[in-house]
């Protein structure tokens, strides 16, 4: 987690530098911004900065850089600083405030999506500090399914029915809840609250786009898609293209954790704004490294004349080391395969 830490006044300042130091020591990438006028000259040596501007505009360039934020002051501050930025409840960062005096820690922002929870809790483990944690399920300790879907990396296809379901659990009610990776994922087991056959509201962690019940769909992460295609491909026809193949298998793009490829496609446009669009990682390897995949692989003579090696899209799917669920689909000048990290993952 990216963090910047802020403060406005001298008492303030020193717990700044306190907290930077602690975070730093467990790995974190933190920043501090301290006034000037509280910013001793040693302390720029240590690696704290100063703040010129004021903090909304610090906080703007917060949420720009996706930095979480410890607000050292006065609640009110914080609120004010962050207002004129929050977008949504997915993707804003975490803001926690913690007292002068380092007395209450509080979130204030992405509880649980964003981690503000965790962060207060540790922040007030540094100072002795009183963690004052106010979302609904974690008063009354019901489970959670924002939080659990952070924990394990699961995309949350409903935000709506999210809600809905904490309501549910908060009522007392029971949850269906149905789990493709049971056999070795991040559902072992049934959280609190829940029960393995359908009611009114149902959880099903699965990467299939469609399933048999009403549900909030829980989408692993664990798509890697190996692309190949003609240079200068229009980047419209590659997207439109792995949305068909997509569809026609039931899978959600939402999976797809990462497009690879061969590393003389670095600069293609249509393969670097797929990643874009799938927001998603972009990987490249060599000829040497994509022939050294083990596997059994549909090879083409003309594709290794022309690039050093005989299949593209299967080879960079599997270089990861997953296993490939889709072999190559091919057709208009672009081919694609899709690979799992592990045998459970497409729900298969």
């Amino acid at each position: 987690m990216k963090l910047g830490i802020t403060c406005f006044t001298a008492r303030g300042a020193a717990l700044c530098r306190r907290l930077f130091h602690s975070l730093k020591g467990e790995g974190e990438d933190v920043r501090a911004w301290i006034p000037r006028p509280f910013l001793l000259p040693n302390w720029q040596e240590e690696g704290m900065e100063v703040r010129e501007e004021g903090a909304a505009q610090w906080a703007k360039g917060m949420f720009a850089e996706k930095r979480g934020m410890i607000f050292v002051g006065a609640t009110g501050i914080a609120v004010r600083a962050i207002a004129p930025w929050l977008r949504d409840k997915m993707t804003d960062p975490p803001v926690v405030v913690m007292d002068e005096a380092g007395r209450f820690a509080i979130p204030l922002l992405s509880g649980h999506v964003g981690g503000a929870n965790e962060l207060a809790c540790r922040l007030a483990a540094f100072t002795g500090a009183e963690p004052v944690i106010t979302t609904a399920t974690d008063v009354n300790q019901v489970f959670a399914v924002d939080k659990f879907a952070v924990e394990h990396g699961l995309v949350i296809t409903d935000r709506e029915e999210a809600k809905a379901i904490s309501a549910a659990l908060l009522a007392g009610e029971e949850v269906g809840y149905f789990d493709d990776l049971a056999a070795g994922g991040a559902g072992k087991g049934l959280p609190p609250g829940c029960v393995p056959y359908p009611r009114r509201h149902n959880i099903w962690i699965t990467a299939r786009a469609n399933v048999s019940l009403k549900a909030l769909r829980l989408i692993p992460r664990r798509l890697v898609l190996g692309v190949g295609c003609r240079r200068g491909t229009d980047p419209k026809a590659l997207l439109g293209r792995i949305r068909e193949i997509f569809h026609r298998e039931n899978l959600d793009l939402a999976g797809v954790k990462a497009v690879a490829t061969i590393d003389c496609k670095r600069e293609e446009e249509a393969i670097c704004r797929l990643a874009e669009v799938l927001d998603c990682e972009l990987r490249f390897y060599s000829a040497g490294e994509l022939g050294q995949v083990e596997g059994h692989f549909s090879e083409s003579g003309f594709v290794q004349k022309t690039v050093g090696v005989g299949n593209v899209c299967e080879r960079a799917a599997c270089a990861g080391g997953g296993r490939l669920i889709l072999g190559k689909q091919a057709g208009e000048g672009i081919t694609a395969a899709i690979a799992a990290d592990d045998e459970t993952a497409a729900g298969d």
